[in-house]
Formats: structure tokens, sequence, C-alpha cells
């Protein structure tokens, strides 16, 4: 028995997905459940990568953050992660050149590898939108990334993707 979606599937081992195709050609993600149930049947081929595989080959970058006012008036501490990094932790970035005091504002941001050298030099302008904020990074005057964030407490807490 596979248990699909909302449905109990009975099968022998040597059943063809025939019959169970005709359940999950109604569902629109067709692919990955076939997938699913193949490898539950034994049937999947070894060769082809893993839906995790496939996934990770086609995700898009999305990065999480946070950001606190510096020591130093005018800055903001960074401190972030995203889905196109290989290492699985957080790393640090550097702002300058903002007001003292508020997070809004145009800076030069610089972001740091793992080892402490330079990942990215851009621009970056915070736009206060009442509660929020919408935050721009920039190179030679085009956008590369484009960020949500609010305030919460003492620091800003933002999501960022690649614009499109």
């Amino acid at each position: 028995i596979i248990q699909f979606l909302d449905q109990t599937i009975p099968f022998a081992k040597n059943q063809s997905l025939r019959d169970i195709s005709l359940i999950t050609n109604q569902n629109p993600s067709v692919a990955v459940h076939k997938k699913i149930i193949e490898k539950a049947l034994g049937q999947l081929d070894t060769e082809e990568p893993s839906l995790k595989q496939n996934f990770n080959a086609q995700r898009p970058v999305i990065g999480v953050g946070t950001y606190i006012l510096g020591s130093q008036p005018g800055t903001i501490e960074a401190e972030w992660f995203d889905s196109g990094s290989d290492e699985h932790k957080t790393l640090k970035g550097l702002a300058t050149g903002g007001t003292p005091g508020v997070f809004e504002g145009n800076y030069k941001v610089v972001y740091f590898d793992s080892s402490g050298g330079i990942d990215a030099e851009l621009d970056l302008e915070i736009v206060r939108n009442g509660k929020t904020f919408d935050l721009y990074w920039s190179k030679n005057n085009e956008v590369r990334l484009f960020g949500v964030g609010f305030k919460c407490e003492d620091r800003m807490v933002l999501s960022y993707r690649p614009f499109d």
C-alpha cells in the first residue's frame, strides 16, 4: 500500500506504474510524485539524479539576514546566508556611509566570505515604507538584488533575492 496525497493505493511489487499514474496524472506535481512512487517500488533508475539534486541545481537564490546599527555612526553590521552558498553557515558584512541612528539611507556595503575575504562590494539603498523596508543592492548603477525587511527590537530582519 502506498499513501499518495489523500488516497491509499494498493499495489504489488511487480505492478506497473500505469494504474498509479491514472491517479497521479491529475496532480500538478505529477513528476515529483511519480518519482517518489517509483522509488518506493524500486523502479527508480539509480543513475538518475535525486529529487534533491534536481531541486538544488534549479533552485533560485534566496537569502536571509539581520542588520544591526553599527558601533560606528552611519554603519550597519550584517549577518547573512543565502541558498547559493555551498557552506551552510552565516557570513558577515559591513555597510558604511549611512545616516547615524537609522537604517534607511544609502550605503557602501562589503560582504565577507568564510575566510574573511571580500565576497561582494555593493551599493545599498534602504527605503522605509511605514513599518517595513525595501532594500536594493546595486553594482555600477544596476540593481542586482531586491529585499524586504522589518525592525525587530534593535535590528532589521530581512530576506532578499536576485532582481529580475
